[in-house]
């Protein structure tokens, strides 16, 4: 009965999880990519010639997305300034795909064989000769929307092969899991049911943390954090407290008597990933504090080293226990 349930259990989990995978991976290789992007440059003016331009010529980047693409370009300005725009590939190619000037224009460009290459999109302004351009400041909105004319065989396949190894892991920790939690080998009924309170705590904290994110979406305009950050975070930060509360109440989660080799671990984590969030987030001129990899890298690393804190601190206090139940033996002969 009992490795009948285990069977149903490992079952129900690895088909939601499994189904869900995939579905999400299916969708993303198979959807119509069209980055889009709009932005506004400012330009002051004064004595007949441009003094400021925050633009200041600097390319926007877009990742692969394809062999060839179709590029919708929207540019709202005044007359008096005339926008050079080119569009080219990340090769050190002298032509580029795509070059115009206008003051403002609606187009879509014909079919562009871009090789799954990034795209890079080049702007700036200057004074329309034609006119008399008053001092001032002035601003032009760009927006850019790329076509796919066909998907990425290099991005599908990124995403065939992340989708194929997570469905490996979950399949993996579903069986190992299940496996685990019925075995009378391994562990007793207390510790069996401190890993259900350990399971419940770290699902009510997944919750929580997702309904902060969703109050927080709502209430402020511009949200700082990404998809990835919300579903990285509230897992690492479920996970942590699930592995905390397990390992105090001795409702052990594989640690046994690997505790040493864990602590190094955790420990290796910690150390890399709080780089990786300072050298991403704080040090670099490219990415701010709230970018995918710095934000992600520093709750990875906080969660790891509070995992490494607690394991040190458990096995100090267990080392104590071993040498006083030895000193009582002693003493009772």
């Amino acid at each position: 009965m009992r490795s009948k349930t285990t069977l149903i259990t490992t079952l129900i989990t690895i088909v939601f999880a499994v189904t869900v995978i995939v579905g999400i991976g299916v969708i993303t290789a198979k959807r119509n990519v069209a980055p889009r992007l709009r932005y506004t440059t400012y330009a002051t003016v004064k004595d007949g010639r441009i003094i400021e331009d925050e633009n200041d010529n600097r390319p926007i980047a877009f990742n692969p997305i394809g062999e060839k693409c179709l590029i919708d370009i929207i540019v709202t300005g005044p007359d008096e300034l005339i926008s050079d725009i080119e569009v080219c590939t990340d090769t050190a190619s002298s032509q580029p795909l795509l070059s115009f000037d206008c003051s403002r224009i609606v187009m879509t460009s014909q079919e562009l064989d871009v090789n799954n290459r990034s795209i890079l999109v080049l702007t700036s302004v200057r004074l329309n000769e034609e006119m008399d351009v008053k001092d001032g400041d002035y601003e032009v909105t760009y927006e850019v929307v790329l076509h796919a004319m066909n998907t990425s065989s290099i991005g599908n396949g990124l995403v065939l092969i992340v989708t194929l190894c997570i469905v490996a892991f979950v399949v993996f920790l579903g069986i190992t899991l299940n496996r685990n939690a019925v075995s009378n080998k391994e562990y007793d009924e207390r510790q069996l049911r401190m890993r259900g309170i350990a399971a419940l705590n770290a699902m009510v904290t997944a919750a929580c943390i997702l309904m902060g994110f969703g109050m927080v979406d709502i209430i402020v305009d511009n949200f700082p954090f990404s998809v990835y950050q919300v579903t990285m975070v509230t897992a690492m930060v479920s996970v942590t407290v699930f592995a905390i509360i397990a390992d105090v109440n001795d409702a052990y989660f594989g640690i046994k008597n690997k505790r040493k080799i864990f602590i190094i671990l955790t420990a290796i984590i910690a150390a890399t990933q709080l780089f990786s969030g300072l050298v991403n987030g704080v040090l670099s001129t490219r990415e701010d504090i709230f970018s995918n990899m710095s934000v992600v890298s520093f709750v990875t690393g906080i969660c790891f080293l509070s995992i490494c804190i607690e394991m040190i601190i458990k096995g100090i206090v267990e080392k104590r226990e071993a040498l006083k139940e030895a000193e009582d033996e002693e003493s009772e002969t």
